[in-house]
């Protein structure tokens, strides 16, 4: 399981963000998640963070079980003033999948808001 690299060939990581009022901006997190190995994947949690914190996010999402080669788009949402963020997203973050790679889950952007 991986992560797409940012601007990589199945798009990975997207922040977005809309104004809502006073330095106030909702934010959209998206990772593609792809099972890259022989077997199918069963169900885990993707886990997101931002450094600095947001004024709140939902950190834990559902992930669904993957057959080989498949991927699927998880999703995240938050609250965050201006600022630079470090926005990380972690795949099988319970470590509920055993991989043949443990070590390529973990992929980190940056996002400026606004």
């Amino acid at each position: 399981m991986d992560y797409c690299r940012v601007a990589g060939k199945c798009g990975g990581f997207w922040a977005g963000k809309q104004f809502v009022n006073n330095n106030t901006y909702n934010v959209t997190l998206r990772a593609t998640i792809k099972n890259k190995g022989n077997a199918s994947a069963g169900a885990s949690i993707t886990a997101f963070g931002a450094s600095p914190s947001f004024i709140s996010i939902i950190q834990n999402v559902n992930t669904p079980g993957l057959a080989s080669g498949q991927s699927a788009n998880v999703t995240t949402y938050g609250v965050a003033g201006l600022g630079n963020y470090t926005i990380s997203a972690v795949a099988d973050n319970n470590n509920n999948v055993l991989e043949s790679d443990e070590y390529n889950n973990l992929r980190i952007t940056s996002l400026l808001v606004p």
